[in-house]
């Protein structure tokens, strides 16, 4: 049961931490004020 709680939080980490990296990469080829968009969070 730990184990699984464990694996479960290190791909919800993950899958939040390349949603970051990607939303930042598609940011680099657009404006600053696209960039800063509080809104981009929740974009998928």
């Amino acid at each position: 049961m730990t184990e699984r709680l464990l694996l479960y939080v290190l791909i919800i980490l993950f899958m939040i931490f390349y949603h970051e990296y990607v939303t930042l990469s598609i940011a680099e080829n657009k404006s600053n004020a696209y960039r800063f968009d509080p809104n981009i969070k929740f974009k998928l």
